[in-house]
């Protein structure tokens, strides 16, 4: 019999917002000690590393696209406006029909559908935007940006044309999915999510894709950051949470005090501490060196960013 309450927890929407979660926290109140079976039983071993980055270009044959749901998922479906003219609309339907795909085509508009799967099992999905580079490519359309994609991408799942192929251990390879395709300052982009064994990491993984001319970095702030407004708004924020923050140092020492006995049963279970257990790892020697690290890099970012924001918002002024 349980002397605490015990609670399943069913959400619905992690990939997009986890609003569940605080509906539950609204109603509820906080969860005090929680887990998430992320899973399946009795236990998943050696996950996969990641590195996201885009597929980006200039098109002058591509005048809009749009597809995916996120980029850890399979595009189960992709829409472009296209060139006038720009295809073999005939070479176009031999190519799907050929590989078994869904599409529809009307007053220039190419849509394209797949299967949704997770961007870590590329397998188990059918990737709309891949098919519809390839379907164009096949169609003959003269344009760098899908001629280059075929060149380095095509329909590979694990990265076969970028050699990625040999990036691989004794429990799993490399794969790659293209999740996401928009249009951003004129650019046509298509995400890429790579996962990779567990004993590789990204200074290894990241230069088979620097060979792409139109790889491109994940930059979201740099993004954000060019809106005055959105810097005002956060500079005002962080003036706000800097006279607080000796009381997320209080409730750090606290939370500490709170597990002290239980990490001490967790490595008496779990012989993991100082060991390599996952990718990029550091090792400390000891639990209380790694909150001594933690403690050290709270404090120097509070440093670094107290400046970063400061001068950025003085140069927006």
């Amino acid at each position: 019999k349980f002397n605490k309450r015990v609670r399943l927890i069913v959400v619905g929407n992690e990939e997009s917002g986890s609003r569940c979660i605080k509906h539950y926290v609204e109603k509820e109140g906080h969860i005090d000690y929680g887990f998430t079976p992320d899973a399946d039983f009795p236990g998943i071993y050696g996950e996969k590393g990641m590195v996201g980055g885009l597929f980006a270009g200039k098109s002058d044959k591509i005048l809009d696209i749009k597809g995916g749901d996120a980029s850890n998922v399979v595009c189960k479906k992709v829409t472009c406006t296209l060139k006038p003219g720009c295809i073999d609309e005939n070479k176009l339907d031999v190519f799907f029909k050929e590989n078994n795909i869904s599409y529809e085509l009307n007053d220039n508009v190419l849509t394209v559908y797949g299967k949704a799967a997770h961007a870590s099992m590329p397998d188990l999905g059918v990737n709309a935007i891949n098919y519809l580079m390839c379907g164009l490519y096949a169609a003959g359309i003269d344009d760098e940006f899908v001629s280059n994609f075929n060149k380095y991408i095509g329909l590979d799942l694990h990265g076969e044309k970028l050699g990625l192929e040999e990036v691989k251990d004794d429990v799993t390879n490399t794969s790659i999915n293209i999740g996401l395709a928009f249009v951003q300052d004129e650019n046509i982009c298509l995400s890429i999510d790579c996962r990779f064994p567990i004993k590789t990491n990204k200074d290894i993984v990241v230069p088979y894709f620097e060979k792409m001319e139109n790889w491109r970095k994940k930059r979201y702030f740099p993004e954000l950051f060019r809106d005055p407004y959105f810097v005002e708004q956060v500079y005002l924020t962080w003036q706000e949470l800097k006279g607080n923050l000796d009381s997320v140092r209080d409730a750090v020492a606290q939370e500490t005090e709170t597990i002290r006995l239980a990490q001490e049963d967790n490595f008496k279970k779990w012989d993991i501490l100082n060991r390599y257990v996952s990718v990029e790892q550091i090792l400390f020697g000891s639990w209380e060196k790694e909150l001594e690290y933690a403690a050290s890099w709270f404090e120097k970012r509070i440093v670094w960013f107290d400046s970063y924001i400061s001068d950025l918002y003085d140069s927006s002024r």
